[in-house]
């Protein structure tokens, strides 16, 4: 006989199933007895056997078609998801039939079927059927990959090579669009498209001067190459890119000597000149130092190791507009944060961030984390895969007892803040 599941079992396998976007009310008691569940979309709760869920995916059913929703209940919905972008031309019907809506960014007026604008899918003319542009390409490539990439080219269609520079090697190569953002990179640094063993000597160079002298023959990015430490005179065998992207450095030095301050600051120098300013003492590759960015004034902690590798000021590249009015508002209260803060011993493959760690004391701090459109719809990866990352983030937060502030899209994310840091005394 199967053993029979618990409520926490149900309660993950919800979550598993519906994702953030869905909670869990009532407790579990069989299979044949009814859960109540809440769609904090729309705020409608209903019932639905385990077996719905579990079996056929059973989704709200006010958004999904079985219960006729008010004209005024989906206008809501459009507000609480976009704002004002969207202004609802014609009354709602029914979930079948086409409403028009007029994008106010761009001014163009179409018709789309309520559930696919709620599922996600948004002005034809600004994000798919239509041309995409060279600038809405640039901005694609931003959001995915920062300033490591820089698109020479002009977009013309989503197979047409496009020429791209990768700033890290300086190597300029073409490649087509849709392979980009889905996740082709630089052929020099991680293909076939190799570099000369003396280009791979000139960017060692850059990188460290005189400290490593390469003394072997460079073959390919994922090959080791034999490098001289002059400091202590061994000769590592180190595979090329660890070397250059990943900090490896001699492990017969590994805690005997550790790299001055003013290494490291020749090191950022000779990577990005004086965009970017030391303001703390460097102590360990591990050991975050504070930096500022000149271009925006923004100041954040990164670890050395990460900087090197093309970390840089996330206000300027990966930032959403809501996440930027957080970072505002904590600057604004002065409140003790850090941004993309992570724990040692949290990762799938990376170590997972979290987007606001907020100082109580010396001792003391919560976390925020700011889930956009992307955590429930996806974007460049799919939300299955954005949601297994969350789940454990969430695990990690309930085992540790650190209390973790989630905040989705379609809440005002100051208001949240606000309350928290009444409760703890900080405003």
């Amino acid at each position: 006989m199967p053993k029979r599941r618990t409520h926490e079992e149900i309660e993950r396998a919800v979550y598993d199933v519906l994702g953030t976007e869905y909670s869990l009310l009532s407790q579990y008691v069989n299979y044949n007895t009814k859960l109540k569940i809440l769609h904090k979309t729309c705020n409608h709760i209903y019932e639905v056997l385990p077996g719905g869920i579990l079996v056929n995916k059973t989704k709200c059913p006010k958004c999904f078609g079985k219960i006729q929703k008010t004209p005024e209940e989906f206008q809501e919905q459009v507000t609480q998801l976009v704002g004002q972008e969207y202004t609802l031309l014609k009354p709602y019907v029914n979930s079948k039939t086409k409403v028009s809506l007029r994008h106010n960014k761009c001014g163009n007026e179409y018709k789309v079927a309520p559930n696919h604008f709620l599922n996600g899918t948004r002005c034809p003319q600004c994000f798919g059927k239509h041309k995409k542009t060279t600038a809405q390409f640039k901005e694609e490539v931003k959001s995915l990959v920062g300033d490591e990439y820089e698109v020479l080219g002009e977009y013309q269609t989503a197979r047409k090579k496009i020429k791209m520079k990768h700033v890290i090697c300086g190597n300029e190569y073409e490649v087509v669009p849709d392979s980009f953002l889905r996740g082709t990179r630089c052929g020099k640094c991680f293909g076939h498209n190799l570099m000369t063993t003396e280009e791979f000597k000139r960017k060692v160079y850059d990188l460290v001067g005189e400290e490593f002298t390469v003394v072997g023959e460079y073959q390919k990015a994922g090959a080791k190459v034999k490098i001289l430490h002059n400091v202590c005179g061994t000769t590592l065998n180190i595979r090329a890119d660890a070397f250059l992207y990943n900090g490896s450095r001699c492990q017969s030095c590994a805690g005997n000597f550790t790299k001055s301050h003013s290494q490291f600051e020749e090191e950022v120098s000779n990577l990005v000149g004086d965009e970017y300013i030391i303001q703390s003492k460097y102590e360990a590759a591990k050991q975050s130092v504070k930096m500022k960015h000149t271009a925006c004034g923004h100041t954040y902690w990164v670890t050395p190791d990460n900087f090197l590798r093309g970390r840089r000021c996330r206000y300027c590249t990966n930032m959403s507009s809501n996440e930027r009015a957080i970072y505002d508002y904590l600057t604004e209260q002065h409140i003790d944060f850090e941004v993309e803060y992570v724990f040692e011993d949290l990762k799938k493959e990376a170590p997972l961030r979290f987007d606001f760690k907020v100082n109580i004391n010396k001792q003391e701090f919560f976390l925020i984390e700011y889930d956009g459109i992307h955590h429930f719809n996806g974007f460049h990866q799919p939300a299955s895969e954005i949601q297994k990352r969350d789940k454990l983030k969430d695990d990690y937060c309930r085992e540790k007892g650190i209390y973790l502030l989630r905040i989705p899209y379609w809440e005002f994310p100051l208001e949240s803040i606000e309350n928290i840091l009444k409760t703890y005394g900080l405003i």
